[in-house]
C-alpha cells in the first residue's frame, strides 16, 4: 500500500507513462483517506487512470458526507465502471470494475445528485 495518499502521490508521476504496467502493486486501487469530496474525486480519477480494463476500484466510506457526492458522481459520469453490488461490504464500500477504458468525449458530463440521502 502507498503510504502517501493518492491524491498526492500520483500527480507527482509522469502521465506520459503507461501507469498500469509502472505500479503493478496498486491494482486495485483504493480511496480511504480525506474524506472530502475533491480529494476522494482526484483519488477516483487517478484510481481510474491506473486501473486496467477487468481491474477493480474501491472506494471506502461511501456513506461519509464527502464521499457520497463521489459515489453518485462514479455512477452517473463513469460508464465504462460497473458497480458490484453483492460483496460483503456493500453497504460501506463501493466497488467496481473497469469494463472499458474511459470513452468519453471531452465535454461529457451527466448530472448527478450530490449524494444526496446516502451521506450522514
Amino acid at each position: 500500500m502507498v503510504p502517501t495518499p493518492l491524491a498526492l502521490a500520483l500527480p507527482m508521476t509522469t502521465l506520459r507513462v503507461s501507469l498500469p504496467h509502472a505500479y503493478p502493486q496498486l491494482q486495485p486501487p483504493c480511496s480511504d483517506g480525506m474524506h472530502l469530496f475533491d480529494y476522494t474525486l482526484t483519488d477516483i480519477f487517478f484510481a481510474d487512470l491506473l486501473c486496467r480494463v477487468g481491474g477493480v476500484i474501491l472506494l471506502d466510506d461511501i456513506r461519509h458526507r464527502g464521499v457520497a457526492p463521489v459515489l453518485d458522481y462514479m455512477l452517473t459520469n463513469y460508464p465504462h465502471l460497473r458497480r458490484v453490488t453483492d460483496t460483503i461490504c456493500a453497504d460501506t464500500m463501493a466497488t467496481f470494475v473497469k469494463v472499458a477504458p474511459d470513452s468519453r468525449s471531452w465535454d461529457f458530463h451527466a448530472p448527478f445528485s450530490g449524494g444526496r440521502g446516502r451521506a450522514r
